[in-house]
């Protein structure tokens, strides 16, 4: 008998699979089926989103489209921002939307550290370090050019205004030719040769150029503007030109209304008959223009002393909110002297949209000439210009402000002004300081002369005549400064004389007269010196023990009121 075993057709027994087993299966696959596609969907999100975003963004740069270039530009994911595609977008959408320099520098050092600078982005660097001042490294960009390049009217004109900071004027002059003769028939090359001549000493090269730039006028590009531009300020126009120019300027589609207004403002010029019909004519042309045309035919109506017709147009209209045009406005009723105008136009209950410092300084100017009487208003109004101006680091207006207190005869507020204006230093400091001194004397302020006096040795610590009024007046206050001793040679011109004079104060200010007598004695000619110092020699003659009646000649005809307060003192001892 054989077993169950032994025959193969029979059925092998299974064991039982559990429910649990299955529902483990089937999750298993229903969660690698999800998972799987939920990466893969989030792997296609970041690559073909970012490359979508980044081909958006190049395409909209290609097209001058800057909104939509920078919105494609910002989608792109922060850890693709360092590849080099990304940083040419980045680069080029700077570059062609002159929004933020300082990134398109690092963008550029970017692109320069990876290797992937093009020609034009070394020309760019050229030009950057050129207006840096940073002559070496706009040099090495302008070398990592390829030669074959080099010859290409931008870069060719990089170069020369290289050469031309570089000191090597020849070079400059030779390249220029060659650029001049190589691109004849560009236009920005006929335009630059065509201004040379014109401003240049040969009539025929100047009647050309002209016809030049007349030839250029036909253009409708920004050549052509430029060229009518400097033709619509020539002051040997023509009345027929100028007109011809109106005709031209009307028709270019970049003209903007400044340069409309330019050329009326010729033909006004040139025909002065016709300039009540002129600016009407242009006022009614514009007056429903745009808020910057609106203000820019207000200011040519300021340029040509037309500010009654200025006023009116700017009625019921925010025009002068506009700090420019107020200005105009006020600065032209000063010059007018319309001083009622311009004090109304300041009144509180106007809008004025200058700082408190300017307003303040135009008010003192109205003041002055509508109550010459009232100095307390013009005082008033001049102490708050300065103060303000002081608050404001405003220099014009506290310059503004002391003109007017030396016109309207306060000199202590015009020494107030010019002191506040010293203290901040800058280029002008040493004028200033100049200014202070002048009006210092003329106060007899000797306390304000000292601390002038310091500021300009500190400024010229070298300079003879800064040291010697530093030294005098120290030595008059009492207070000598450091290393005032003086070469004790002898002397007979009036420098030397002077430092006598120094070295025998110092001496008597320490109580040695016996050194400071010896010192007058070499002063041979005291008449030889300015008041105040013969009053200050006399004082000394007479403290030493000196010739009375001598020191009393030199000081006969000495008015106390010429001299400091300290050098009165003396001149009291020698009468």
């Amino acid at each position: 008998m054989k077993s169950r075993d032994d025959n193969p057709a029979s059925p092998v027994p299974r064991a039982p699979i559990s429910l649990f087993a299955v529902l483990a299966v089937v999750l298993g696959v229903v969660f690698v089926i999800v998972f799987g596609s939920l990466m893969l969907k989030r792997l296609d999100v970041q690559w073909w989103g970012n490359s979508t975003a980044l081909a958006e963004a190049q395409s909209a740069v290609k097209k001058g489209d800057w909104p939509a270039a920078l919105q494609a530009i910002q989608q792109v994911p922060a850890e693709e921002r360092d590849r080099a595609d990304f940083l040419r977008v980045l680069a080029d959408y700077l570059q062609g939307s002159r929004t933020n320099p300082d990134m398109l520098a690092r963008t550029m050092a970017s692109l320069e550290a990876a290797g992937a600078l093009q020609p034009a982005d070394s020309l760019w660097m050229c030009r950057e370090q050129l207006r840096e001042g940073r002559l070496s490294a706009a040099r090495r960009s302008l070398e990592s050019i390829p030669p074959a390049l080099r010859t290409q009217l931008q870069v060719m004109e990089v170069e020369i205004q290289l050469l031309q900071m570089e000191g090597k004027t020849s070079d400059a002059k030779r390249l220029q030719k060659t650029l001049e003769t190589t691109f004849a028939a560009e236009p920005a090359v006929i335009l630059r040769s065509a201004v040379r001549e014109m401003e240049g000493t040969f009539p025929e090269f100047q009647s050309a150029a002209r016809e030049q730039l007349w030839t250029l006028t036909a253009r409708d590009d920004g050549y052509g503007l430029a060229a009518l531009r400097v033709l619509g300020k020539r002051q040997d126009l023509a009345h027929y030109e100028a007109v011809r120019l109106r005709q031209i300027v009307e028709k270019h589609p970049q003209a903007l209304i400044t340069d409309h207004l330019t050329v009326l403002s010729a033909i006004i010029r040139l025909n002065p008959s016709q300039k009540g019909s002129i600016i009407d004519a242009a006022l009614q042309d514009h007056r429903r223009g745009r808020k910057e045309e609106m203000q820019a035919l207000a200011a040519w109506l300021a340029q040509q002393g037309e500010f009654e017709r200025m006023q009116r147009f700017c009625a019921g209209t925010p025009l002068l909110n506009s700090a420019e045009l107020f200005l105009l406005l006020a600065q032209g009723l000063a010059e007018q002297e319309r001083w009622a105008g311009l004090d109304e136009l300041l009144s509180p209950g106007h809008q004025i949209p200058v700082s408190p410092a300017r307003a303040s300084t135009w008010r003192a100017l109205a003041a002055h000439h509508l109550h010459p009487n009232d100095v307390h208003l013009t005082r008033k109004h001049l102490t708050s210009a300065i103060k303000e101006g002081a608050q404001e680091k405003n220099t014009l207006a506290i310059l503004g402000a002391a003109r007017i207190a030396e016109v309207s005869a306060m000199p202590d507020l015009a020494l107030q002004a010019y002191l506040t204006l010293a203290k901040d230093g800058g280029p002008d400091e040493l004028s200033i300081l100049e200014k202070c001194w002048e009006t210092a004397t003329l106060l007899k302020d000797s306390k304000a002369l000292l601390v002038v006096a310091e500021q300009q040795h500190r400024l010229r610590p070298e300079e003879p005549r800064y040291q010697q009024r530093f030294h005098y007046l120290s030595l008059l206050s009492g207070k000598p400064p450091p290393q005032t001793n003086l070469p004790a040679s002898p002397a007979k011109t009036v420098h030397n004389q002077n430092e006598r004079l120094l070295q025998a104060l110092q001496a008597s200010l320490t109580g040695d007269l016996k050194t400071a007598e010896n010192h007058l004695k070499q002063i041979q000619e005291p008449e030889a010196l300015p008041p105040g110092e013969r009053a200050v020699y006399a004082g000394l003659l007479v403290k030493t023990g000196g010739d009375a009646s001598r020191a009393f000649e030199v000081v006969e005809r000495i008015h106390s009121n010429l001299l400091l307060p300290e050098e009165a003192v003396f001149l009291k001892l020698a009468r």
